[in-house]
């Protein structure tokens, strides 16, 4: 696992935001660089688990964020939250994005589509 510190400024990752005021979770989140995206909903898939059973506690981001960054020589992630951040809140943003992703992804395949398929299955004519 690569240590926080040794992140260079061009290593792709994603970052998630935390703005914890009023009891309220506000979070934003964007990507820096560019990853494999099957790769990337794998990792986040794998820190959500991560997060939830508790078992492994990542190096801590100096900011209030989480961190996954992606090393394409070594193809692995690693990730870095700050333990300020609630977990549970985390867990469910971190679903918001893989699901922000999913559905980029099925846009972006309809529109992709040269033929309209019926609900039988076959293509519908003019």
């Amino acid at each position: 696992m690569t240590k926080f510190s040794d992140l260079k400024q061009d290593t792709p990752r994603v970052v998630v935001m935390f703005k914890g005021e009023d009891d309220k979770e506000l979070f934003q989140w964007g990507m820096i660089g560019k990853m494999p995206i099957l790769t990337l909903i794998g990792c986040i898939v794998r820190v959500q688990e991560e997060l939830s059973a508790s078992f492994l506690q990542p190096e801590a981001c100096p900011e209030s964020s989480l961190v996954i960054a992606w090393d394409d020589e070594k193809r692995e992630f690693s990730w870095f939250v700050h333990p300020s951040i609630p977990i549970d809140s985390l867990v469910g943003m971190l679903e918001t994005i893989k699901m922000t992703i999913l559905a980029t992804l099925a846009a972006q395949q309809a529109s992709n589509q040269q033929m309209i398929l019926g609900p039988d299955g076959r293509p519908v004519r003019r």
